[in-house]
């Protein structure tokens, strides 16, 4: 399918699925990511425990199955702040379409990765995320805060 954007709030979208950025040593204190954490609670602490354990780095995903969504959580950056890496937005986000595809989810959220506290320039994540989706069965829904 292809790159869809939209302006609006990621989680009143209704969407089957949701992702977003996260670092390797465990942090969600910042951007979206907060809002994720007080979401889901038990997923933050099974991914403290994955980036404790050295088991989560760049460009990996970690998939939570909550009750009425997918949360995606793609590893774009090693450590917290402006540490976003395109290469590790691209391989997470091709691993992330792939396993939403196998798990027939028609549509992913995600916020512009990378592009707030991760540091990285938007254009070049929007191209980025433009070749991923663009093999992919599933519709990637890159929405932006109005």
């Amino acid at each position: 399918m292809a790159l869809r954007p939209v302006v609006g709030d990621l989680f009143t979208l209704d969407l089957p699925a949701l992702g977003h950025g996260v670092n390797c040593v465990g942090s969600m204190r910042g951007g979206i990511a907060v809002e994720f954490r007080r979401r889901w609670p038990r997923m933050h602490a099974a991914y403290q425990d994955l980036c404790a354990a050295g088991d989560l780095q760049p460009g990996d995903v970690f998939p939570w199955v909550a009750d009425d969504v997918v949360v995606y959580n793609l590893a774009i950056q090693q450590d917290s702040g402006a540490d976003a890496c395109l290469d590790a937005v691209d391989r997470s986000v091709r691993s992330t379409l792939l396993d939403a595809g196998t798990r027939e989810i028609d549509a992913l959220g995600v916020p512009r990765l990378g592009a707030g506290i991760g540091g990285l320039v938007w254009a070049d994540v929007l191209d980025t995320l433009i070749s991923a989706a663009a093999d992919s069965p599933v519709d990637l829904v890159v929405v932006t805060r109005a």
